[in-house]
């Protein structure tokens, strides 16, 4: 347990990043093919980017999956459970025919190709919910986009069932970003099922004021080289009550973005610093508090609107350009293993695991 411990601090020193000091940046779709990396199909890449671009999705983190797999018998196997336990969901109460058309009650779980990047991750898994009739109602996304060191570490914990010991990959599936959209309702039945069929604990992820500036930082210099490019607007919450105003929304060309970026980080490379986060974001309030007499360092960010997405602290996004999907899952895949407690699943009890 002690090592386990030490194993997890050793990635939770500086949220909401896995490392302590600095960051490397992803800044498009990977293309390098080095022996640690999978061959991608560009077309499978381009299909699954393309459905994620464009979507507002709500995003949370997933524990391991007890005993989950990927082949296509144990796929059409989820997709028939699910689909059982949706129309029995629909049948109940009143107005049968109206619930059934509202929630769905096919569940169709496919492997989604192409967001996966290195050799020993698991292929994402996407579930589709839809009526009777194919209108789709729900949409969902497991996946984990270059969510290493963490994931190698963590798989080597050791948990011993029934008497004998094994390694936590031996037993449970680490997908741990988990992207939703669609009916309340039908997210709510998909995942008592989950929880139930995999034993797994699913969390509503909500991007706190530092991860917000840390998005601002990483990509408001982004460019995706239009012909006039997109203005950066930054929300801000008001704290106080009862004056009249929640929100001040302000916004900065992409020239003036560039230029205190280029500024903080002289270097150009895609290595940033916390020293450099800081000095970018503070280089924003002080223009702001000069130029508008309010105090923008007491002032939380709310939601960020950039070239690539827009994202909202209450943990929504939606990813403007299909060549920066990976740029944003591969952030959003370690903020998610933030969120799980690994210390749970190093034990010596001989039942299935609680999660």
């Amino acid at each position: 347990m002690e090592s386990v411990k030490k194993t997890v601090s050793k990635y939770k020193c500086n949220t909401p990043f896995p490392s302590t000091r600095q960051r490397t940046v992803r800044r498009e779709q990977p293309v390098n093919r080095s022996i640690r990396r999978r061959t991608i199909s560009a077309k499978d890449t381009d299909r699954t980017c393309m459905d994620i671009t464009r979507k507002t999705w709500q995003i949370y983190s997933c524990s391991p999956l007890y005993h989950f797999d990927s082949d296509k018998s144990s796929l059409k196997r989820y997709s028939r459970l699910l689909s059982a336990t949706l129309t029995a969901h629909g049948r109940r109460g009143m107005g049968i025919s109206t619930d059934e058309q509202e929630t769905g009650t096919k569940a169709v779980f496919t492997v989604a190709m192409g967001l996966a990047v290195l050799s020993d991750e698991p292929d994402a898994i996407k579930l589709t919910i839809n009526t009777n009739e194919g209108k789709s109602v729900a949409e969902f996304y497991f996946c984990s986009v270059e969510a290493e060191p963490v994931i190698k570490d963590m798989a080597e914990i050791p948990v011993k069932r029934k008497g004998r010991k094994q390694r936590l990959a031996d037993q449970f599936t680490t997908l741990p970003l988990f992207l939703c959209k669609g009916n309340l309702t039908t997210r709510k039945h998909v995942f008592n099922w989950l929880k139930t069929e995999f034993d797994c604990n699913i969390r509503k992820i909500e991007f706190s004021c530092l991860s917000l500036t840390w998005m601002l930082a990483m990509w408001a210099n982004i460019s995706l080289k239009q012909k006039k490019s997109k203005s950066t607007k930054i929300s801000w919450k008001i704290p106080v009550p009862d004056i009249g105003i929640n929100t001040i929304e302000t916004s900065f060309t992409a020239e003036s973005i560039s230029k205190l970026w280029t500024n903080v980080h002289p270097s150009g490379s895609d290595l940033i610093s916390v020293e450099e986060v800081e000095n970018f974001i503070g280089g924003i309030e002080d223009h702001l508090t000069q130029h508008f007499k309010i105090k923008f360092q007491m002032l939380p960010i709310t939601s960020l609107n950039l070239e690539i997405g827009l994202f909202h602290n209450e943990g929504k996004i939606k990813v403007l350009s299909m060549r920066h999907v990976h740029t944003v899952l591969t952030h959003l895949s370690c903020l998610a293993i933030e969120q799980l407690d690994w210390t749970q699943y190093s034990t010596s009890s001989d039942t299935t695991p609680t999660t």
